[in-house]
């Protein structure tokens, strides 16, 4: 059962307990393969596709960007907070209605 101990069934005069013993560590992709951690190069890479996303469409929505990306929009808010922290991205006006300004490439 994907490395996991099978649940601990208990029986009680109160009723039943399972108890369920996660395995934590690093993440399972969708080929049931446990992927490395996210390297800075992936990282930069994913940096240059948003950049180069936002080039050719500055009002891009970050729902748009996890799509074409692939990954989920949160990665890209994470990213995205990266950029900006580092003055490399502006956001002018509003969510709805505003665009996206790259300040230094």
């Amino acid at each position: 059962m994907a490395g996991v101990p099978a649940p601990e069934i208990n029986y009680a005069f109160a009723g039943l307990m399972i108890t369920f013993q996660a395995k934590i560590g690093k993440k399972v992709g969708e080929t049931g393969k446990i992927s490395p951690e996210t390297t800075p190069k992936t990282r930069e890479k994913t940096r240059e596709k948003i950049l180069k996303l936002i080039l050719e469409d500055t009002s891009i929505s970050i729902k748009e960007m996890s799509n074409r990306i692939g990954i989920t929009q949160k990665g890209i808010e994470w990213q995205i907070m990266r950029l900006k922290k580092d003055g490399i991205l502006q956001r002018i006006g509003p969510a709805k209605g505003g665009y996206w300004k790259i300040i230094k490439e």
